[in-house]
Formats: C-alpha cells, structure tokens, sequence
C-alpha cells in the first residue's frame, strides 16, 4: 500500500491487522512530515497501531534522494495505490477520512494480472535501486 497522507483510518488498519494475524505480508511506502519538506504536517506511519507498525514492512523515499523544486521543496510520495492478492486499487485518495467520507475522488479497480507484475516490479525496483529505503521499527 502507497500513501502521501494516512490519518483516522482505525476501520483499515483493523483489517490490515487481521491480515497480518494470518500471515499476509503488510507492505507500506508512506510520506513523512519530515522528507516532505513541509508540505505534509503529519507522519502517515502515525496512523497505523504500533503492533501493526511491527509486524509490516515500511518504506519511505529519503529527502536527499529527491529532485527539487525551483522554491527548493522537495518532490512528493504522492501515489496511492493498493494491491492485494490479484487485485490493485489506484486512486486520488488519500487514507483519510476526508477522502473516505468527503472528497471528490476517483479510483480503478484493476485486475489484470500483467499489470499488477508490473507496479509490484516498479516498487520492488525502487527498494532494490535504495531509492525507497526501509524503516525499522516506530519512527
């Protein structure tokens, strides 16, 4: 799972915790407030339990290994997507509660499996390269 912002969102991470109880992998590649730059003032990571934080896998996209803008702010983790089993969920939204309750967002719901090779080859690429790097443990 991808997201620049997570907050409110207990009703998922519950979901995501019994996953984890039966052995499913928990991969998160989240947005810091930090790396940012300022134009996020909320770790996502806050929103996931602690035990969950734990039994997952988390990934963030270092500061120093991100272009910057003519104003000197930092490119964004900005993508939302979900895959889970053979299915993948690309979307504007946010896990907020804003985009779950309020916001005008968009989604697509893919199943095709060439396709979900090819997001799960890009992440898995960017960990390889060290262009996303791995958190252990809270932040």
């Amino acid at each position: 799972m991808v997201t620049f912002a997570a907050t409110k969102i207990e009703r998922l991470t519950g979901e995501l915790w019994k996953a984890a109880g039966i052995g499913v992998k928990i991969r998160l590649i989240l947005e810091f407030e930090e790396s940012s730059g300022g134009q996020l003032s909320y770790d996502a990571l806050r929103a996931f339990p602690a035990a969950l934080v734990h039994a997952s896998e988390i990934y963030q996209w270092p500061v120093e290994k991100r272009e910057r803008n003519q104003a000197g702010r930092p490119g964004k983790l900005h993508a939302k997507v979900a895959i889970v089993d053979d299915t993948a969920l690309v979307s504007s939204a946010n896990l907020t509660d804003d985009a779950f309750t309020r916001n005008f967002e968009v989604g697509l719901l893919v199943k095709n499996t060439e396709f979900l090779t090819t997001v799960k080859g890009y992440f898995d690429s960017l960990i390889a390269a060290g262009t996303l790097s791995r958190l252990h443990g809270e932040r």
